[in-house]
């Protein structure tokens, strides 16, 4: 084999790893694709230019110094443009590409072939076709490969978190840190630092980095707006937000939901289970119910946009009986929250990042508060039904129902005479402080076989929120589900 075609081949071969040493740096593992593939294009580079020296030069000692420093030139240009997190890797990328250098400019000189100029044409041609190949794979990894690594940001103004959040403001250090969702910090000791690692969600920022006020998968706050309650690191999108929280915390961390008490006479045992059994038959009957595999949502609203109008869209998808996601999008932006039975995670256009616990468990309970997904999980462990009285909805007579699962318990308002649930209500928010939260329903359509309802309207704490009313432009059962939606891009 001619002495540039092994150069290219090692190069890339050592390229992968090379990247694969990131490993050994906590804070940029979560890139290790994009570094991998940066890497490889690297040792392809480094192998071809070492492998036409050694053509040129026929030397051993001259080739290996050659390649450690070439190999030491282009890990220098990689090392010198800054991670997200503004670290500069000096010796974790150079130290590698030179031990990559060295390799190359050692194989090429010992174990690449000199060739005679008419096998050296004919090598050319193999040369090239072997360049073009390996160029392509590369650039088709490169396209295909996610570039959704979050931009990470020092957060708190660099204080130490551990101590921040036992209400001391010390100056943490940026040769100790941890990178967590798109947060870095820092920390002023080993053993902050040890601590943040040993329990993160007792010392991350809580929510996982949303609005304290607005609550848990609402926008970002600033990461360098926080105030600290009960030991607990919370930030803010405005300053509006922070006051809003500090004047009452309480109303604005959210919790799971005590679970519905059991009831007590037998009347009422044999109760919730008849009422459970009337709103299967409302929706279409349990065999119906039952077969359900997945449903899909989406609602569009227009609105005014500069001379014109744009759309802004949300949907869900359920792939049961764990998946969810929600996502929105508005003119060039996207985004998605999904959770399945092991993670969650969020993203925006191209950025995705892992959710904390809490924000994992705030999005199922969400689901959980949703008519057939509560129906679903009716034999599930931990469901709990209570029947609790009567009331109207409107003028219309309905049976109380108070069902519980995975920490969200909600009340739902069911006609007795279609068996149709009509309303469902709980503790929520509807952008600020947690308060009492009803959705009611109306507009019911068959939709294969299921009797579904298409419009929501949205009261809080008993005044109407008009602005939420929505109806769904579709409502697909078991329909196509791409797994792909349920899985981390990262």
């Amino acid at each position: 084999m001619s002495k540039p075609v092994l150069g290219l081949i090692l190069g890339a071969i050592l390229g992968v790893f090379d990247g694969l040493t990131a490993l050994m740096t906590p804070e940029v593992a979560p890139m290790i694709t994009t570094i991998v593939i940066s890497s490889s294009v690297k040792g392809l580079i480094a192998g071809l230019v070492i492998g036409f020296f050694a053509r040129k030069v026929q030397s051993l000692k001259s080739g290996i110094v050659f390649g450690g420093v070439m190999g030491l030139l282009l890990a220098f240009i990689i090392a010198i443009f800054p991670q997200p997190s503004g670290n500069h890797y000096w010796l974790e990328i150079m130290i590698p590409g030179a031990i990559v250098g060295l390799i190359l400019g050692f194989a090429t000189q010992k174990y690449g072939k000199n060739q005679t100029p008419a096998v050296a044409r004919s090598s050319g041609e193999t040369f090239m076709k072997a360049t073009l190949l390996l160029i392509s794979v590369a650039a088709l990894i490169a396209v295909a490969a996610p570039k959704d690594s979050p931009q990470v940001v020092i957060c708190l103004k660099g204080l130490d978190a551990v101590e921040l959040a036992q209400g001391r403001e010390i100056q943490g250090t940026e040769n100790l840190s941890v990178v967590r969702g798109k947060f870095r910090y820092l920390f002023a000791n080993n053993e902050n630092k040890a601590r943040f690692e040993t329990n993160p969600e007792r010392y991350a920022i809580q929510m996982g980095g949303a609005c304290g006020r607005m609550g848990p998968l609402s926008g970002l706050g600033d990461p360098d707006r926080f105030f600290v309650h009960d030991g607990r690191i919370y930030i803010f999108a405005s300053e509006n937000c922070r006051d809003g929280f500090k004047s009452a915390p309480e109303n604005h961390i959210d919790q799971a939901d005590a679970p519905p008490d059991v009831p007590t006479s037998n009347e009422d045992k044999k109760l919730a289970p008849q009422l459970i059994n009337r709103a299967l038959e409302g929706f279409g009957g349990a065999a119906k119910v039952d077969a359900v595999t997945s449903l899909q949502t989406t609602i569009k609203k227009t609105y005014k946009h500069n001379n014109g109008t744009a759309d802004y869209v949300t949907a869900t998808k359920v792939a049961f009986p764990d998946k969810y996601r929600s996502e929105s999008s508005w003119l060039d932006w996207q985004g998605a929250d999904v959770v399945n039975a092991m993670q969650g995670f969020r993203s925006e256009n191209k950025e995705s990042w892992a959710m904390e616990d809490s924000e994992r468990e705030y999005m199922i309970r969400q689901f959980n508060r949703h008519p057939p997904v509560i129906l679903k999980a009716r034999n599930e462990q931990g469901f709990r039904a209570v029947a609790a009285g009567r009331g109207k909805i409107g003028e219309t007579e309905v049976e109380w129902l108070k069902v519980g699962i995975q920490g969200a318990t909600s009340t739902l308002g069911l006609d007795p005479q279609t068996g149709r649930i009509l309303s469902v209500a709980y503790r929520g928010r509807v952008g600020g402080p947690i308060g009492d939260l009803v959705k009611t329903f109306s507009n019911f359509r068959q939709v294969d076989g299921l009797m579904l309802p298409f419009t929501t309207e949205v009261s809080f704490n008993g005044e109407p929120k008009s602005s939420l009313t929505s109806t769904y432009d579709s409502i697909i059962v078991n329909g196509k589900i791409d797994a792909a939606d349920f899985a981390s891009r990262n």
